[in-house]
């Protein structure tokens, strides 16, 4: 969980100096962006050629063949990973309940508070700044304190409860008040790729996180459409009911969708393992 937390802390981090570093680049030509969102991709493939070891010892790499490279196969892979269902479901329902509250979080705070580009903009960044913490911090000060999977489970309920809190503000300043459940639910993902590494083989571990990828960004576009499909039929005169929160309520509610999903899929694991454990008896 500190190993994932650090790496989703990290990447964290990098949307938050990406933007920023695209708007002074901007300043002198569109183009710069892009020509250094270029170079930083190139510096970073010649890394991972000739500085990243690899992991995987010899013994356990398969040759690759042309269904290696399908960015579309998703089923197979899971059906040989043997990945517990649950677990995945809960993976995909809970990015699909992130992707869904980060876009429509601008909305909303210009509809519910009238604020400007500038405080929007203060806010998010605060609210970026609590992922980093959450995810590089918070992740390393809980392990003593409690399990993984503990950890999981009060993340999951409390990272809810703060989208179902959001759905009724009623001041600005309440959004700032609940940044603290944006850290605590922070941990959720590096807890999540944790547990999901443990169930398959470590020769396995490269594919396993290729399919998560592939389900996240299945996720990723799911959760904006969604979102922004509840949001106006929310708002505006001919909304059936004005509540510009509605979205956030079905984040809470994927959320808990989520956590449901997983301690089922856990609590079967446990059972299983502690059926292999028993030994048995002529």
């Amino acid at each position: 969980g500190r190993s994932f937390g650090t790496i989703w802390g990290t990447a964290a981090i990098g949307r938050m100096i990406g933007p920023l570093l695209g708007g002074i680049l901007s300043s002198r030509g569109y183009r710069f962006a892009f020509w250094a969102a270029a170079a930083l991709t190139v510096f970073n493939l010649l890394n991972a050629l000739l500085l990243v070891p690899e992991s995987l010892p010899v013994s356990s790499r398969r040759p690759l063949n042309a269904k290696n490279f399908n960015p579309f196969a998703f089923f197979g892979p899971l059906k040989n990973l043997q990945v517990p269902i649950g677990l995945m479901a809960g993976f995909l329902l809970s990015i699909v309940a992130v992707s869904a509250a980060g876009p429509v979080m601008v909305l909303f705070l210009q509809a519910r508070f009238g604020w400007s580009v500038k405080n929007v903009g203060m806010y998010m960044t605060f609210s970026a700044l609590a992922t980093v913490l959450g995810q590089i911090i918070l992740t390393r000060v809980l392990s003593p304190i409690m399990d993984d999977k503990r950890s999981l489970f009060l993340a999951l309920l409390l990272r809810s409860f703060g989208w179902s809190l959001i759905a009724f503000v009623a001041a600005g300043w309440q959004m700032y008040a609940l940044l603290a459940f944006s850290v605590l639910g922070s941990v959720v993902q590096p807890l999540m790729g944790a547990f999901l590494t443990r169930v398959v083989p470590s020769g396995t571990q490269g594919e396993l996180q290729g399919v998560l990828t592939r389900l996240a960004v299945v996720a990723e576009a799911i959760g904006p459409v969604c979102a922004g499909a509840i949001f106006r039929y929310s708002t505006g005169p001919s909304a059936l009911i004005n509540l510009p929160g509605s979205t956030f309520l079905f984040c809470s509610a994927l959320g808990l969708s989520a956590f449901f999903c997983i301690k089922s899929a856990l609590a079967t694991q446990d059972q299983r393992e502690k059926l292999l454990s028993v030994p048995a008896h002529n």
